[in-house]
């Protein structure tokens, strides 16, 4: 190939048909053989990201967050759970009895419905009874005229006090 310059004005190409077959038969193929995951290493990658964070998620709700309608003290497992049934909400209190605790003393619980969470406006209502013995389960239900979005209970017995709160659902 002739590569001397001629004139700066004057362009010459030069074109040979078998020197570019010669390099199209050199160059890499797009290999289609294995799964998609080796042929795209970046979604591969998304992926696993993907997988860690439903780990990490699972692992928080499982086992480190701190739920507010339920909770475990003094081997006793107390459980709130709220319903709306459009005229009126329910509202159910379980002990649960987990440990071996066989001083079945009084306690107390008042339940209170707000708007939020700082609101403490809205019906009470009291109830007494006698905490579980061992296996043993107490259920405390309340109905209160609709006029709520949260349900929290304050349970009072020995020197303890505890306060639970969930959302009406």
């Amino acid at each position: 190939m002739d590569r001397q310059p001629r004139n700066e004005g004057e362009l010459h190409f030069h074109y040979n048909r078998d020197e570019r077959l010669a390099q199209a038969e050199r160059r890499p193929r797009f290999i289609t053989k294995g799964s998609i995951f080796r042929r795209n290493r970046s979604l591969l990658i998304i992926l696993l990201d993907i997988i860690l964070l439903l780990i990490v998620f699972g692992v928080w709700w499982g086992f480190l967050r701190t739920p507010e309608d339920s909770l475990v003290r003094d081997g006793y497992r107390f459980e709130l759970v709220a319903l709306s049934t459009g005229e009126e909400i329910l509202a159910t209190l379980t002990i649960t009895n987990r440990g071996d605790a066989v001083d079945a003393s009084i306690f107390d619980a008042e339940f209170r419905t707000t708007r939020d969470e700082d609101d403490h406006e809205g019906a009470i209502s009291r109830d007494r009874d006698v905490l579980p013995v061992p296996g043993d389960v107490r259920t405390m239900r309340v109905r209160f005229p609709e006029s709520g979005d949260r349900v929290v209970v304050t349970v009072r017995y020995g020197e303890t006090q505890l306060s639970l709160r969930t959302r009406v659902r």
